[in-house]
């Protein structure tokens, strides 16, 4: 993953008007090229005033960067908020449609260095992070004294003809499974 900051113009005094306590625009590589701006606040109030008048001020100022559906459809804003979020003001966020993929973090306590970036990219879209356990659970042990059951208990192994056979030989018979 390449990361590159970029630099726009008149954006540090417009988030300031909207209470955001620092904030970053990133050009990212990962297979293929998408930006994501991150914008931290202080509460979650400011979060709430302010989020929906962002996101359009950055339809705005970003439109030289989204040059084609891919570059429209992949770009994020990152709100992060140091104090917690309620899940119906996260959900209202998420689930906007207006213009960008939104993310919420609540409980945000650091500054958005370098790595900081970079850590909530791969958390929030490459998740490279995941650990996925491939250990495959002991199936139960499930035993029945049913006809049905005995004669199919071993379906996988079988061949086809003989559990149509089987199936046959159990038609009409009223044992439970």
């Amino acid at each position: 993953m390449k990361s590159t900051k970029l630099l726009i113009k008149d954006l540090d005094q417009i988030v300031s008007t909207y209470q955001v306590n620092e904030y970053r625009v990133e050009k990212v590589t990962l297979g293929g090229e998408f930006i994501v701006a991150f914008l931290l606040f202080d509460s979650m109030n400011e979060l709430e005033n302010n989020w929906q008048k962002l996101s359009g001020l950055f339809s705005e100022y970003l439109e030289e960067y989204l040059f084609d559906d891919f570059s429209r459809w992949n770009f994020y804003i990152i709100y992060l908020c140091k104090e917690s979020v309620t899940r119906e003001l996260q959900y209202k966020i998420e689930n906007n449609a207006f213009f960008a993929r939104k993310i919420v973090q609540d409980k945000y306590l650091f500054q958005l260095t370098d790595e900081n970036v970079e850590e909530l990219i791969i958390e929030h879209i490459d998740f490279t992070n995941l650990k996925i356990n491939a250990m495959q659970p002991e199936p139960e042990a499930y035993q029945s004294s049913s006809e049905i059951y005995l004669k199919l208990k071993d379906a996988d192994t079988i061949s086809e003809t003989d559990i149509n056979n089987m199936l046959k030989s159990l038609e009409g018979t009223k044992n439970e499974i």
